[in-house]
C-alpha cells in the first residue's frame, strides 16, 4: 500500500522558544517517528522492536546516483514491467540483476522448466520419454527464449535391457536458435528417457 507522506519538523525544540510554543511540532514529530517504524519495521512495545519484518524496495529507473567504493548497494528496478531486483559493488557502474520473470522462477520445477541465474543466465531443462527402441531425430523447443544462441547445450539419457551401444547427439545439421535445438538419438532398450540441459543468456 501507499505510504503517506510524513511531516517533521528538524531543530525542535527551538531555543529561545518555550516548550508550549513547539509541542505541537514535536508531537507530530514523535508521531511520525512511530509511523515511520512502523513499516516493515517490528515497532516499539514489541518483542525485537526496531528489527525489519520484510524490506520494500522503491523501484529506480536507473543506477542509484552517488554510490562509493567500500559500500555495496541491492535495489530493485522496473526492467519487464514489474520489478526485478539489482545489485552493484562500489562505484564500479556495473550491475548485476538478481532476479527475472513473474516470480524469478516462473517454471521451475516442471517438465521442461527454466529458472534465472543471478548475473543473467537462464537454465533451462527437460526429459523427453521415449516408448520403444528407435533411431530418431527430434527437436526441443526451450520453455523460454535466449536472448542469444545459448553457451552450452548438454544431453544425456537412461535405458534399460540391453548392453547394446546408444547414442544422443545434438544435430549440427539444423542451427542452433534462441528457441529450439534439433538431436539425433539412437537407443535399443526400453524405458528410454532422454534428458537435455542449456545455459544462456537471459
Amino acid at each position: 500500500m501507499p505510504i503517506p507522506a510524513l511531516t517533521y519538523t528538524q531543530n525542535l525544540p527551538n531555543p529561545p522558544n518555550l516548550p508550549s510554543q513547539d509541542v505541537g511540532n514535536m508531537q507530530i514529530n514523535t508521531n511520525s517517528i512511530y509511523t515511520f517504524l512502523n513499516v516493515d519495521h517490528v515497532n516499539f512495545g514489541n518483542v525485537n522492536n526496531g528489527t525489519h519484518l520484510q524490506v520494500q524496495l522503491q523501484n529506480q529507473l536507473n543506477i542509484p546516483p552517488g554510490l562509493q567504493n567500500g559500500f555495496e548497494t541491492l535495489y530493485s528496478k522496473a526492467t519487464t514491467g514489474s520489478g526485478e531486483l539489482y545489485f552493484t559493488r562500489g562505484a564500479t557502474g556495473v550491475e548485476i540483476q538478481m532476479t527475472a520473470g513473474p516470480n524469478s522462477l516462473t517454471s521451475f520445477g516442471t517438465n521442461p522448466g527454466w529458472t534465472f541465474l543471478p548475473g543473467g543466465l537462464l537454465l533451462q531443462y527437460g526429459r523427453i520419454s521415449i516408448p520403444t527402441a528407435l533411431t530418431q531425430t527430434g527437436q526441443v523447443l526451450f520453455p523460454t527464449p535466449f536472448s542469444a544462441i545459448p553457451y552450452s547445450i548438454t544431453l544425456g539419457y537412461t535405458v534399460t535391457g540391453t548392453s547394446n551401444p546408444h547414442a544422443v547427439w545434438i544435430d549440427n545439421g539444423v542451427a542452433i536458435s534462441t528457441t529450439t535445438f534439433n538431436y539425433q538419438i539412437d537407443i535399443k532398450g526400453t524405458s528410454v528417457h532422454f534428458y537435455w540441459m542449456a545455459i544462456g543468456p537471459a
